[in-house]
């Protein structure tokens, strides 16, 4: 039986060994990552509103495109009407 039990003291302790350091690394990964956590949360709280204020834009640049190709659905045959209306002065 203490055959046994001396190799698996001697793992757990190699264990232990290992678990140690990997803990003392883990804590100021943690402090970087809690900050790190908070800007991107702050950073989301930018880009939600954002997003919101793209999507107004696109609310109102689209009557406003519409609203110009109609102005130019106008404009043509105006223009047109226009053009045909012109006397040429130096001719005939």
């Amino acid at each position: 039986m203490q055959a046994f039990h001396d190799p698996l003291q001697h793992f757990i302790g190699s264990l232990q060994d290992f678990i140690d350091p990997l803990q003392h690394f883990m804590e100021p990964l943690q402090a970087f990552i809690n900050p790190l956590q908070h800007f991107i949360g702050s950073l989301q709280a930018f880009i939600d509103p954002l997003q919101h204020f793209i999507g107004s834009l696109q609310a109102f640049t689209d009557p406003l495109q519409h609203f110009i190709e109609s102005l130019q659905a106008f404009i043509d045959p105006l223009q047109h009407f226009i053009e045909s209306l012109h006397v040429d002065v130096h001719g005939a």
